[in-house]
């Protein structure tokens, strides 16, 4: 299969209660488009970097995209590779998250993706929104299983320590060699060097103040009145 080094990261943030934030996305790119913002999650907010990933100016804006300046912030390092226990959406939100996602990017892959070596940024929107919408029945329920789950609420250092790992129970792991059937190479060419055409939609740039991001819903309204006239 194609491939690309193309970054794109999304942040979540959840409470204890089960509330979910809208996500923030960053693209990897020097330039930010409206049709990298329309037609997404409600409430979600879109910047860009140059490596694709969080930084300190991006996370300051996504920080004050949702909080009001008056609020007193209070990080905390977890220990290291310790998340898989500690961290909360971690814990029980971003497995189910992850499969789902999966699933949406085969559907994709095997229709107008076939070819693409990675998303468009201009689909990126739209499935991230049908990801949302696929994970909504569970989502409050899995987020408070991960604050409980990481004993941080309710507060219970138990519930991490009874699941660490006990000598007795480490099995020693054996490689297992992989047998790859002629049915998934042709399925893998085919996806390759399918002839299925793949549109963009049309780009327009978005001027904006630097390390700033964008809701969708700003050019969404204009884009409408567009394709009516």
């Amino acid at each position: 299969m194609n491939s690309s080094k193309s970054s794109t990261s999304v942040m979540f943030a959840a409470s204890a209660d089960g509330n979910v934030l809208p996500p923030y996305i960053v693209y990897k790119a020097q330039n930010l488009y409206e049709s990298w913002t329309i037609g997404g999650v409600k409430g979600a907010r879109y910047n860009k970097s140059l490596s694709g990933w969080f930084d300190h100016i991006t996370f300051g804006d996504w920080k004050l995209s949702h909080f009001v300046s008056s609020i007193t912030f209070h990080l905390f390092f977890l220990p290291p590779n310790s998340t898989h226990m500690t961290q909360p959406l971690d814990v029980a939100f971003f497995r189910p998250l992850k499969g789902a996602w999966r699933k949406i990017l085969e559907k994709w892959k095997m229709r107008e993706g076939r070819k693409a070596a990675s998303i468009p940024k201009d689909k990126f929107p739209h499935m991230l929104k049908d990801l949302m919408m696929k994970i909504e029945d569970n989502k409050a329920a899995n987020v408070k299983a991960g604050f409980r789950k990481s004993g941080i609420y309710p507060l219970n250092r138990h519930e991490v320590l009874s699941r660490l790992p006990q000598m007795s129970d480490e099995i020693e792991a054996t490689e297992a060699a992989e047998h790859v059937s002629r049915a998934v190479v042709e399925v893998l060419k085919d996806l390759r060097y399918s002839t299925t055409p793949n549109t963009q939609r049309k780009r327009k740039k978005i001027v904006v103040t630097a390390g700033k991001s964008v809701i969708g819903a700003d050019f969404q309204a204009e884009e409408e009145e567009t394709e009516r006239q």
